[in-house]
């Protein structure tokens, strides 16, 4: 389950869930990669998700987050309703840029 919450600054991710029976079968990386193309296309710039301690080198090493500074943290904490956990890191990455192809028709 992803439940993105957005703002044109920051969306925030705050929970991803898999079910067991379908975990390391490439679903939620390919859900992750529609969720930054939409991001990217409704021009979002930073992308924010909380991680549990035993997942946060998924996110860093995987998906190229980074560890949220704690002045970052407090000024978005402070801007925006963010779910935060106990027990969870804030990690962030900057949303990257997808150039749209143009869908070119053949005669």
């Amino acid at each position: 389950m992803v439940t993105p919450e957005l703002g044109k600054e920051v969306a925030e991710l705050p929970l991803v869930a898999t079910w067991r029976n379908c975990q390391g079968q490439g679903y939620f990386q390919a859900l992750y990669a529609c969720v930054e193309r939409l991001l990217c296309l409704i021009q979002v710039n930073s992308l924010v998700v909380p991680a549990a301690e035993g997942a946060e080198s998924l996110w860093t090493e995987k998906f190229k987050f980074q560890k949220m500074e704690e002045e970052e943290l407090n000024r978005l904490s402070r801007d925006f309703q963010m779910m935060m956990f106990q027990g969870t890191s804030m990690l962030h990455k900057l949303v990257p840029v997808f150039r749209l192809r143009e869908n070119s028709e053949e005669s």
